[in-house]
């Protein structure tokens, strides 16, 4: 049977659902042998009559995770400390991983550190779907601060008569100057001109004329469509 989480674990922000698989495991040092619960074998992709070594678990190892655990295992086997840390395995299918191992030591009755348990955590999935989240979440913001830097740039080129990259490099450089980002910028801008009723003066009267050329000029030349 698959071990399942219960609540979600704390401190692994929404990476955690409560559906993730978990293995359980067991070192006894002096004997250097290991046991797998089902779900360890399954997340590592093994048979469940495999016969478990620290050689098997080591080349079950990220390659840049390896050196790492072997450290941690022979702290772990001399001071009998907790452990918490992230892990990648690479399964028996060459599959890749993301798990976060935690566990601690059981002492004999004269101190040594007679066995060392633990959990993983299957996090490859939920590490998926956050990255979903975070990549719509910056694809939104993208779109919201293109659409006032957008909209900023329309209205200095209004004030000030400026062509689209003017405009733009005068946002950049008010950027720079005032080490302020350039959407913060030109949202507070958008801001202000939403909820302010001031206009410059003789803005209201040229836009009112501009608008009333470009509209018999349309109808003119037929690009216009009567409603």
């Amino acid at each position: 049977m698959t071990d399942r989480l219960g609540p979600p674990a704390t401190g692994l922000g929404g990476l955690i659902t409560g559906a993730e698989t978990i293995g359980r495991f067991m070192y006894a040092v002096a004997e250097h042998t290991w046991w797998f619960s089902p779900s360890m074998y399954l997340l590592c992709g093994l048979p469940l009559d495999t016969e478990i070594t620290t050689n098997l678990m080591m080349s079950l190892k990220h390659p840049d995770d390896g050196p790492p655990a072997t450290e941690l295992l022979a702290k772990v086997a001399q001071t009998g400390e907790p452990f918490c840390c992230p892990h990648r395995i690479i399964d028996a299918a060459g599959r890749e991983h993301s798990t976060v191992i935690f566990g601690d030591a059981r002492p004999t009755a004269r101190g040594a550190i007679d066995s060392i348990q633990g959990f993983a955590i299957d996090l490859t999935a939920g590490q998926q779907r956050y990255s979903l989240q975070i990549g719509a979440a910056a694809v939104r913001a993208a779109t919201e601060h293109r659409s006032a830097i957008e909209q900023a740039k329309g209205a200095l080129m209004l004030a000030y008569g400026l062509n689209p990259q003017a405009a733009f490099a005068l946002l950049r450089w008010h950027s720079q100057r005032y080490n302020t980002k350039l959407n913060e910028i030109a949202e507070s801008l958008v801001a202000v001109l939403q909820r302010t009723d001031r206009v410059l003066p003789g803005t209201r009267d040229a836009m009112d004329r501009l608008l009333q050329d470009l509209s018999v000029r349309g109808q003119h030349t037929g690009t216009t469509r009567p409603r």
